[in-house]
Formats: structure tokens, sequence, C-alpha cells
């Protein structure tokens, strides 16, 4: 199993499985690599960086959430990286959530802890 370790608050990234879900989380839709993609389904689209960045937080929003970040992860299972991509959200605080993601593969299960900012811009 992974974490992604955070330092104050910054993702500390690898070069493995948690940098590429990361980026697929939380890339703006003008990111430079799409540029250079091939198909539409090579392009990061971040769900998940925009229901955070336009919606409330609120329980409603949550599975909301949770739809885009599995949507956002899809690719693992469509490229045959993973068996399964699970997510789940919870409320730390106001402002903040917790995103609990468990990626499931023939070497066993990675899980990621990301504590998320959320609608602190009102």
């Amino acid at each position: 199993s992974g974490n992604i370790s955070i330092t104050d608050g910054i993702v500390q990234m690898t070069q493995g499985l948690e940098t590429a879900v990361y980026l697929s989380l939380f890339s703006p839709e003008d990111w430079f690599c799409n540029d250079i993609a091939e198909t539409e389904a090579e392009k990061l689209t971040s769900r998940t960086n925009e229901i955070i960045s336009t919606l409330p937080q609120t329980s409603k929003n949550y599975q909301l959430l949770i739809q885009a970040i599995e949507m956002d992860l899809k690719w693992l299972t469509d490229n045959q990286l993973a068996k399964t991509v699970t997510a789940a959200v919870s409320a730390e605080k106001l402002n903040r959530v917790i995103m609990t993601i468990t990626i499931e593969q023939d070497s066993g299960s990675t899980n990621l802890t990301l504590p998320i900012e959320w609608g602190s811009n009102g």
C-alpha cells in the first residue's frame, strides 16, 4: 500500500501512481499536456477539481465529488492498471474534506488519503 505524503499542506509527489492520481484529479482544463494528447481519452478533465472549485461543500455534493473522483480515475481500470477504484469523502472541518481512494491491483491495494480545501473562497 502507498500513501501520499503531505507536508504543510503540499502534496509530496512521487514518480508513481500517486502523482498520476493527483494530476488526474486536480489538473486544470488547459493543462499543457492536454495539447500533446493523441486522443480525447488521454486528456485530463479533472471533474474533481471543477466540483471543489465551483460547488459549495455540502453533504449532498459529496456524492457528486465521489462520482467525479471515480470518473477522473476511470482510466486506471480502462487501461487494466487497476481492478477497481473506489472513493469516499468525509468532512474534516469547514472548508476541508478528506478524500480516501482505494486502488485494487493484482499486486495488492493502494490507499491514498487526500485532505482537500473546499469552498474557502465562498
